[in-house]
Formats: C-alpha cells, sequence, structure tokens
C-alpha cells in the first residue's frame, strides 16, 4: 500500500493476460502513467523477483522504464558525506563508477572488499541519472521532503492517518540497530 499510496491518481483495473499471475494496480504520478506490481504475501528471493517484470512485459509492453522498490541491505561508506546507513534509512541508489545495486549471488567478499562480478546492473538510463542529480540537488538546497510527502499521501488517504500506522511502517523500527564499523570482520 506505500508504493500506491504515492499515485496522484487511481485507475480502473484490467483484466488479466493470459498467463499472466501479476496482480496491477494503476495511476499516475503527475504526467507519468504508473503500473504496480507485488510479490505475492510470502514471496521473497531472486527467482520471484524477477518473475514480476517478466510477466509484466505481457501485458504492457510499451514500458519504458522500470524502478523496483524493495527491502534491501546497503553498504555504508563513513567517508562520504551522508555515508551513516542506519536500519529503516531509505536509499536510492545510482552507479557512480561502481554499481548501485549488486546481486549478492555475484559479487563475492574478502578482506580487501568487495569484487565485482557482473555489472549488468550498473548501467541506469541516462533519464534517471539526471532525475537521481536533481532530487540530490533539491535535497540540498531545501533538505529532506519526506514528511511533507507522507502528510500529502496521508491527506489523499485519510484511512492510512492513524498514529499506529505511522508508528509501525514510516518510523525507524523497533528493533535494534547495532551498528559495525565498516572494516569489521564477522
Amino acid at each position: 500500500s506505500a508504493v500506491e499510496s504515492i499515485l496522484d491518481r487511481y485507475r480502473d483495473l484490467l483484466p488479466a493476460a493470459p498467463g499472466d499471475n501479476n496482480t496491477y494496480s494503476f495511476g499516475s504520478i503527475g504526467k507519468h502513467n504508473v503500473v504496480v506490481a507485488s510479490l505475492g504475501t510470502g514471496d521473497y528471493g531472486t527467482v520471484s523477483a524477477s518473475g514480476v517484470p517478466n510477466h509484466m512485459r505481457r501485458p504492457f509492453q510499451n514500458i519504458r522504464f522500470g524502478l523496483m522498490v524493495e527491502i534491501a541491505g546497503g553498504i555504508s561508506r563513513p567517508k562520504e558525506k551522508d555515508g551513516d546507513v542506519r536500519l529503516g534509512d531509505i536509499l536510492v541508489g545510482c552507479a557512480n563508477g561502481v554499481p548501485s545495486v549488486i546481486n549478492y549471488r555475484l559479487g563475492k567478499s574478502d578482506l580487501d572488499g568487495i569484487r565485482y562480478q557482473d555489472r549488468n546492473l550498473q548501467n541506469h538510463p541516462r533519464q534517471f541519472k539526471k532525475a537521481v542529480s536533481a532530487l540530490k540537488t533539491q535535497h540540498e538546497r531545501e533538505g529532506p521532503t519526506y514528511l511533507e510527502n507522507l502528510d500529502s499521501m496521508f491527506h489523499k488517504n485519510p484511512r492510512l492517518d492513524r498514529p499506529q500506522i505511522f508508528v509501525d511502517y514510516y518510523n525507524y523500527p523497533k528493533a535494534l540497530d547495532y551498528l559495525f564499523k565498516t572494516d569489521f570482520v564477522y
């Protein structure tokens, strides 16, 4: 519901294409049409995750870009500005000389760092790189906007505007966050 909540407009559902097991939500954000598909409850892993976009290509042959929103591990870079990554943080990956998305089955980590075996995930469309650059500039100029975005989402979706939902879904988790130095071997 979090991804669907940011849609500016919602559209009616379409019938499923033959052989397509996905369930879709439709809408738009600004001038962009958006199709949202999710993994089924209890589904996880690369096999399940790769099935969603593969099936999605059947009914939506004109999709220009795909964004994957998921829970993942972050590799912090404490020597960089804002390199401290904590449990509950939202990260946006954009390649900058090294892959921003690393398939852990295709990389190998040792005491010398991560050795990448596949860089296919590094190549982002130029429009995405420009959009991320513009967002970074806006963030530096205006500061974080997530609270305004949450307020807008709650205004559009009043059922979500309950204190418990904010505590459960849009706040740092209650779990302990054990921080390790980046050179710690575990």
